[in-house]
């Protein structure tokens, strides 16, 4: 997990993203692009805070990462990552073995995660998807088209 006094700790509030020479985006661009996608429910400095009070973990490198928090439900509990970005490939390769053991110690019955649609056939094959989430916008500011999904059969 994350050492937030590491410097990848001060990365996630180091607000200038350059891109790699390669024309890749860097980590914390392909980060706060995760959080616009998420509906921007959290800020860096936000997803830093939850680290310091550790309610949220991190996991990654500087090519890759996830933020994962413990959700307690009535009958059971369910490690949640809300956030992954970069190398998807690398993280649940090197990372997601160490996060699924995190999961069962802390007593989690399993792994959820929030992802767009595009992920879907990018994730391991023990995920399944379990539920569609519809938003109506409250706010009047409508919701990013961007954000709008056609919906596809799920096989």
């Amino acid at each position: 997990m994350l050492d937030v006094n590491s410097p990848e700790g001060q990365n996630l509030t180091d607000t200038s993203a350059p891109v790699r020479p390669s024309g890749r985006l860097s980590l914390p661009e392909l980060f706060d692009r995760a959080l616009a996608h998420g509906g921007h429910t959290h800020t860096r400095a936000d997803i830093l805070d939850g680290l310091k009070a550790g309610r949220f973990q991190w996991w990654g490198d500087a090519d890759c990462c996830c933020v994962t928090e413990i959700q307690q439900f009535p009958q059971n509990r369910k490690l949640n990552m809300f956030i992954a970005a970069g190398d998807l490939a690398r993280l649940f390769e090197v990372y997601l073995p160490t996060v699924k053991a995190f999961a069962r110690e802390h007593g989690c019955v399993s792994v959820t995660s929030t992802s767009r649609p595009g992920f879907l056939r990018r994730y391991p094959d023990d995920f399944h998807p379990v539920a569609v989430v519809f938003e109506s916008d409250l706010t009047g500011d409508g919701i990013d088209p961007r954000r709008i999904i056609k919906m596809r059969k799920f096989t």
